[in-house]
């Protein structure tokens, strides 16, 4: 389908809106709108001489790219391209003049300069650089190109500094690539830097290329070990006798040894005389690269350790069902039942009743599984009939009772923050408190007390909650400072999720591309509804509250 308006003028404004452009046509075919125009300028004085006495030459045409504009009645958005129609002009006192070029014209590509900074923006949204590109009128490598030069002289600006409170997690693709995230856990919250890899070298080249590393308070993370190590412990000096080589003279060693911790470092000869002067003049071989820099465990993974306990737990009980039904059976005899009915009716009676029970606490098992999970709190929120179906199973099958209260003992060990509302007044409410109200009001005694006392609970289900014992017994400072600073790394796990978003909408793309589109969407999106200054508004603003509001900045403007 194609449609061709004839557009003489178009009274005071012009359809395309560029200065200086008056369009003559424009042709609709299928999604590609072609537009004609002419270029209504002409320079009054030489730039060269200054003469004024200038002449049009024979006009040429320019074809360039625009902004998408809306070309049907549905007002879906077309790629537009334009023919553009300019008179140079000649100078009749100097023997050159330089061709007329609009400013709004970008230098080095056939668009305008708004399209090239259209394209910018529109990769900050989670839209493949494919569908920008189709947009547009595009091909992919264009709009990948364009993106990489905005993104590149952004980087530059931001600098290599690390926030004073910092996340760290790793993100899994497929084919086993494994990238690092590096996020800001208070402030901004943004996204700092994106890793490769998670070898312990890239980790450590990264954090001590940053400025301000004496800096870093905290470092959030997961219990996984090479982060803290790598960032809080200084590399190993290694004396002679563990090298095959030998030192010369008043020279350290240099030659580069492999540790697990840190990969290929410098192999430093502790007993050489030049030691001390080599590490003076290396002083980031003889430090952490986060010296000041305290890492802080993550209770959600605490509390997903916990309730994988109670999931083990409950898989051994729905496995070995019949063997504790019997056993709660027996537990309901009496010693003078027993006596007068004998062992052998007693065993026969307690088994029928429970293989009478045993289907159907087999069904209740499987279909309130995700009930029993949650936290007591959460519980509490269920219906009655839940409630009371949850009772019955904990009061028939005493081990997964027990399994029930250890886990629900564990996920109280670490304060819950309340819910934040989000209305506008609760919001401004909770900014203007001082920061120290947003840690949860515990003494660090108190959580200690809870850990140890979680940790001593039965022998039999000691193997079902072993991991969750293991980060009390390995990270239990770590696990205490999340108490002392209110900090976790539920920021970290986010921008996890949305490199992971990036990845599939461009499946296949280059780390580097990866990276900068990570670090480009997450700086530039748009992350409110209003406009900043709709701060203003009390209460919840209403698309008639906000045009009052703009109404008022007008007005006082003019």
């Amino acid at each position: 389908m194609s449609i061709t308006d004839d557009v003489p003028e178009f009274g005071f404004f012009d359809f395309l809106g560029l200065p200086g452009c008056k369009t003559k046509a424009r042709h609709v075919d299928e999604h590609l709108m072609a537009v004609r125009a002419s270029y209504e300028v002409f320079p009054t004085v030489c730039p060269a001489c200054g003469c004024t006495s200038l002449m049009e030459a024979e006009p040429r045409e320019i074809y360039f790219w625009d902004i998408p504009h809306v070309a049907h009645p549905s007002g879906l958005l077309s790629p537009t391209v334009v023919q553009l129609s300019v008179c140079d002009a000649a100078c009749t006192g100097c023997p050159g003049f330089p061709a007329v070029r609009p400013d709004w014209l970008h230098p080095t590509r056939d668009m305008t300069v708004r399209l090239y900074q259209h394209i910018a923006e529109r990769a900050a949204v989670q839209m493949s650089f494919a569908q920008i590109a189709l947009d547009t009128g595009q091909d992919d490598q264009t709009v990948i190109d364009i993106f990489l030069e905005v993104f590149g002289k952004w980087e530059e600006k931001q600098g290599m500094n690390l926030p004073v409170n910092l996340g760290i997690d790793e993100a899994h693709f497929s084919r086993g690539q494994v990238r690092v995230i590096i996020v800001d856990t208070e402030g901004t919250g943004g996204t700092t830097d994106v890793l490769r890899d998670r070898t312990n070298v890239t980790i450590e080249k990264r954090l001590r290329s940053a400025p301000n590393t004496r800096e870093v308070k905290h470092q959030t993370q997961d219990f996984c070990a090479p982060f803290r190590d790598v960032a809080t412990k200084p590399p190993v000096l290694f004396p002679a006798e563990n090298s095959n080589s030998s030192g010369d003279g008043d020279q350290p060693r240099t030659e580069t040894f492999s540790t697990p911790l840190y990969g290929d470092l410098p192999m430093i000869d502790i007993t050489a005389p030049g030691q001390q002067k080599y590490l003076n003049d290396h002083p980031e071989f003889a430090a952490p690269p986060l010296p000041g820099a305290d890492p802080v465990g993550d209770h959600f993974h605490f509390s997903q350790k916990v309730v994988s306990g109670f999931k083990k737990a409950w898989a051994h009980v729905r496995d070995h069902l019949p063997e504790f039904l019997y056993r709660a059976e027996m537990e309901k005899f009496s010693n003078e039942q027993i006596a007068q009915m004998g062992m052998d009716a007693v065993e026969a009676h307690a088994r029928a009743r429970a293989q009478e029970k045993l289907n159907k606490t087999k069904t209740l098992l499987w279909d309130y599984r995700f009930a029993l999970r949650c936290a007591r709190e959460r519980g509490l929120k269920l219906p009655l009939e839940v409630q009371e179906i949850i009772h019955w199973l904990l009061d028939t099958l005493p081990l997964l009772k027990e399994a029930f209260e250890i886990k629900n003992a564990g996920l109280d060990i670490f304060p819950r923050k309340q819910k934040k509302s989000r209305s506008k007044a609760a919001l401004k409410a909770a900014a203007a408190q001082p920061s120290e109200k947003s840690v949860p009001q515990v003494s660090v005694e108190e959580v200690d007390r809870k850990l140890r006392k979680w940790t001593a609970m039965k022998k039999d289900l000691k193997p079902f909650f072993g991991e969750a014992r293991n980060i009390i017994k390995d990270w239990r400072p770590e696990l205490l400072r999340i108490v002392t600073t209110g900090l976790n790394n539920a920021r970290a796990e986010v921008k996890v999720g949305q490199l992971r978003t990036i990845n599939r909408i461009a499946r296949g793309q280059k780390f580097e591309l990866l990276r900068a589109r990570q670090l480009w969407m997450d700086a530039r999106r748009r992350k409110r509804r209003w406009p900043a200054n709709c701060d203003e508004i009390e209460g919840m603003i209403t698309p008639r509250r906000y045009f009052d509001l703009l109404d008022q900045k007008l007005a006082g403007h003019g």
